[in-house]
């Protein structure tokens, strides 16, 4: 089973502040995506090259207990979640099956997005759920035929680093050796994920807060 990341998620409450603020960071304009459907969000894309990218998630007409309200509820910008990239969501299934005893996986789901031109897109996701780690685990993506977002967003530089800490490193790297998923969690007393990156304003960093990372309610 192969993975590869996919993109990263930055959760704010508002797209059109978070769109500046992403803007003044990274030097580049991000795209405005569109809604997704049920979610209560809303995005805009910048490119991190050729199969990454940066995704900045807002709320939209969120209905209750959902993505989009708990994003609206952040006080603060942040890293919400890493995504990772495959080609045969049912092997990530059955190694969760096989090996995993503690978390389970719901989808593959297909979801769907239009775009302000009005083009449906449409790809299938897999979550891990019933763990304390929230945005720590990263969720997986098959695009299907949908053209990848990296190669149709601006260009905004390219990640270099994502460092993921945690409290329960080791039950998290177990998790992550029991996946395939190549990543190592690093001791830490606060579950932290963070992002750098290469831009043409420099060398910009993203991270999470508590809040971001609960952001998806797994």
């Amino acid at each position: 089973m192969m993975t590869e990341i996919d993109h990263f998620v930055w959760g704010v409450s508002d797209l059109e502040a978070g769109c500046a603020e992403i803007e003044r960071l990274f030097g580049a304009s991000p795209q405005r995506g569109g809604a997704h459907p049920g979610l209560g969000t809303c995005n805009a894309l910048l490119s991190l090259g050729s199969g990454t990218y940066l995704e900045i998630m807002a709320p939209q007409d969120p209905p209750p207990a959902s993505v989009g309200e708990r994003l609206a509820q952040l006080d603060a910008p942040g890293l919400v979640t890493w995504v990772l990239r495959s080609g045969d969501l049912s092997q990530i299934v059955g190694r969760v099956a096989d090996r995993c005893t503690d978390i389970a996986s719901l989808g593959p789901t297909k979801t769907e997005r239009l775009t302000p031109e009005g083009e449906r897109l449409s790809w299938e996701l897999l979550f891990l759920t019933q763990h304390k780690y929230g945005g720590l685990v990263p969720f997986f993506i098959d695009w299907q035929d949908t053209p990848h977002p990296s190669a149709t967003s601006p260009a905004g530089g390219a990640a270099t680093a994502l460092t993921i800490a945690s409290p329960q490193a080791e039950r998290l790297n177990q998790l992550f050796a029991d996946l395939a998923i190549d990543m190592t969690a690093s001791a830490a007393a606060e579950a932290a994920l963070s992002v750098q990156f290469e831009t043409r304003a420099g060398r910009v960093a993203l991270t999470s807060t508590p809040q971001s990372l609960s952001v998806l309610g797994f």
